[in-house]
C-alpha cells in the first residue's frame, strides 16, 4: 500500500517484542520491548523494555539472555539505596544518575539502610564491606550490582 500523507500525520509502526520463560501455558513474560517506528523511514521514534519478575526459574536464558539476579533487583515501589558512584563498562554512575535512573523506573530513592525503609542496596561491589552492605546482610536486604541494576532499568 503507498502511503500518501505527509510523515507528520501518519501514526507511528508499533514493533513489541515478548520474552518469556518457555512456551508452555503456565510460562511467564519476562522481558516486554516495544518499539515505536516511523513507518516510512523505519526509523526509531520512541522506544520502551522492561524486565518482569516471573517469580519462578528463568527458562532459557541463552535464548533470552535474561538472568534472575536481572529481574530480581526491584519492583515498581521498591526503596532503593545505593552505595555511590560506580564504575560500569567504562563509564561514570554517580549516585545521583542512579536515583533519578529509579525514580523514572517507579523506585523511590533512599538515603540509608534500614530494616523497614529500604528495599534493595545497590552497590558498585556486591560482596562491599561497607556499612550499607552489612546493614543490609544483618537485615537480609538483597544487594545488587549497579550492572544488573542497569540492564533491570534497561540502560544496558
Amino acid at each position: 500500500m503507498l502511503l500518501t500523507q505527509e510523515p507528520s500525520t501518519v501514526p507511528a509502526a508499533p514493533v513489541v517484542d515478548v520474552e518469556t520463560t518457555g512456551f508452555g501455558k503456565h510460562d511467564k513474560i519476562v522481558e516486554i520491548a516495544i518499539v515505536a517506528m516511523d513507518p516510512e523511514s523505519w526509523e526509531t521514534v520512541d522506544e520502551y523494555d522492561t524486565l518482569l519478575n516471573p517469580e519462578r526459574d528463568m527458562g532459557p536464558t541463552g535464548v533470552h539472555g535474561i538472568s534472575a539476579s536481572m529481574v530480581e533487583v526491584a519492583a515498581v515501589g521498591d526503596r532503593v539505596c545505593f552505595t555511590g558512584t560506580a564504575f560500569v563498562g567504562g563509564e561514570t554512575w554517580a549516585r545521583d544518575n542512579l536515583e533519578a535512573l529509579a525514580q523514572r523506573a517507579g523506585l523511590a530513592s533512599v538515603r540509608n539502610v534500614t530494616k523497614k525503609g529500604c528495599d534493595v542496596l545497590v552497590a558498585a561491589d556486591v560482596a562491599s564491606a561497607s556499612s550499607k552492605a552489612q546493614t543490609a546482610r544483618r537485615y537480609g536486604k538483597p544487594i545488587v550490582s549497579v550492572a544488573d541494576f542497569l540492564a533491570w532499568a534497561g540502560v544496558r
